[in-house]
């Protein structure tokens, strides 16, 4: 048996900072210093896109298992999302048939 119910693309700010169990002003922080993406619809209300979810994982594990703080999380995480593209371009190339290193 399925569900025709499918889950929700955007989350509303309220209950994001509820999902992620934050206080709503942390959440305001993240989001000035980069560590989440918001939209804003035409009413002015933020919204998190799903996947900010597991970015407050990231923040939260780079922030326990590092000990950096918010900003640095911030260089931190950019560095490890461009590592990733360049990881998958890589690859990318490496399919065409490319030598390795």
């Amino acid at each position: 048996m399925t569900s025709d119910i499918e889950p929700a693309e955007r989350i509303e700010f309220e209950v994001f900072a509820r999902v992620c169990d934050l206080h709503p002003e942390l959440v305001e922080r993240f989001v000035a210093l980069g560590l989440l993406e918001t939209v804003r619809d035409d009413e002015g209300r933020l919204w998190f896109e799903r996947r900010q979810v597991a970015a407050v994982g990231r923040i939260r594990r780079l922030r326990s298992g590092l000990g950096l703080n918010y900003s640095a999380i911030a260089v931190v995480a950019e560095l490890i999302d461009r590592i990733d593209q360049l990881e998958t371009e890589l690859m990318r190339l490496g399919g065409q048939g490319r030598p390795h290193g």
